[in-house]
């Protein structure tokens, strides 16, 4: 799980960025079970492209979603509903 300065240091981040909406690529890795990937899936936002790795032993998965984001809020909540689920981890 992502903390509160970790998130604001994100956000801190964004808000230097004058063009929005802005394509953010998210990044997670997570155990590779169909009920992880179906609530992390669940909670991107339509309109993106999403691609997927296993792991060398196939026990975890990493998701990059690509998508455009209207603002450094919206990117920030998602990211910290994302980092509060258990065995997610963003990066």
């Amino acid at each position: 799980m992502q903390d509160n300065k970790q998130l604001e240091g994100l956000r801190e981040q964004l808000l230097k960025t004058k063009k929005w909406p802005l394509r953010y690529m998210f990044k997670f890795v997570m155990p590779n079970d169909k009920e992880t990937l179906a609530v992390v899936q669940s909670m991107m936002p339509d309109g993106g492209t999403v691609s997927y790795k296993n792991s060398a032993n196939g026990k975890y998965i990493a998701m990059t979603y690509v998508v455009n984001m209207p603002d450094a809020d919206s990117i920030v909540s998602l990211t910290g509903s994302v980092s509060a689920l258990p065995n997610v981890m963003v990066l």
